[in-house]
Order: structure tokens, then sequence, then C-alpha cells
């Protein structure tokens, strides 16, 4: 169910991130408060799976949600400290990363910058304009969903 969420959430945002090269933060709000939801309640667990998670609250949530929220933080850090990366780029990476996890957003963050750059070194740009990231974490998630198999 949290992939699901995911893959709708950066579908929309990324036409509008295509269109309009902004990011809606009530959007994002939203996309992060059901990762919240999802990890409090495991309900992105199928049943087998909810008896192992870690997540069982106290300091194990706390260190759940922490780890998750690292690569928006780093790219919040970066957009804040360089002015290169968007705010509402690593917001939602930051949502993403409540719905996925660690690894999986890690992953697709990973995927999101190698195609952003070929991408943009097979375009000509001026140094002023700027990719829209959302389609390519979009493709970066959905890249590492296909290659380990959606739950």
């Amino acid at each position: 169910m949290n992939e699901v969420i995911a893959v709708l959430a950066l579908g929309i945002m990324s036409k509008r991130d295509i269109k309009n090269r902004t990011v809606s933060l009530l959007f994002v709000a939203l996309f992060f408060c059901a990762g919240i939801v999802m990890l409090c309640t495991d309900a992105g667990d199928s049943p087998a799976a909810a008896p192992k998670t870690v997540y069982s609250g106290g300091f194990f949530m706390a260190a759940g949600i922490i780890t998750r929220l690292i690569p928006g933080g780093v790219a919040l850090a970066a957009s804040i400290l360089t002015k290169k990366v968007g705010e509402g780029d690593s917001a939602a990476l930051a949502a993403t990363g409540m719905l996925l996890g660690f690894w999986k957003t890690l992953a697709a963050l990973f995927i999101a910058l190698f195609t952003c750059g070929v991408w943009g070194q097979t375009r000509k740009r001026g140094k002023e304009k700027k990719l829209p990231f959302i389609p390519f974490l979009f493709a970066g998630v959905l890249t590492v969903l296909c290659l380990q198999g959606a739950k």
C-alpha cells in the first residue's frame, strides 16, 4: 500500500513540476502525513510481516521515523545551504522516505540523481535553467520498485 501511495503522489507531483516548475507544499505535507499514518499503524505491511516490524512504539518508532527522514533532511540542508536544490524537492524526498523507508528512498535518489545528470548533460541549457527533479525521483522510485518487485 505504501508503494501505491508513493507512486500516485509522485506521479501527480511530477506533472505539476514539469508544467509549472513548482511543488505544492500542501500536497507534500499530505503525502508526508500519509507516510506517518502508514508507519504508525503498520498499515503498509502485510499481515504476515506486521509482527516482525521494529516500529512497535517508543524509541523504535522515533528511530524509524528519523531514519526515514535522513535522505530528505540531507537534501533540505543542501537546499538551505546552496540554494541549488528546491525545498519542495527535498520535502517530497522526505515524504517518499516516510512511505518507502531509508534504503528504497536512497536507491531511488541515486537513480534520480544519475538520470537527472545524464538528462541535464544531453540538453543545451543555460546556467540559470533548472530541471524539475520530482519526475526523476518518480522514475527512480518506479525503477526501484520494479527491480525489487513491489509488495
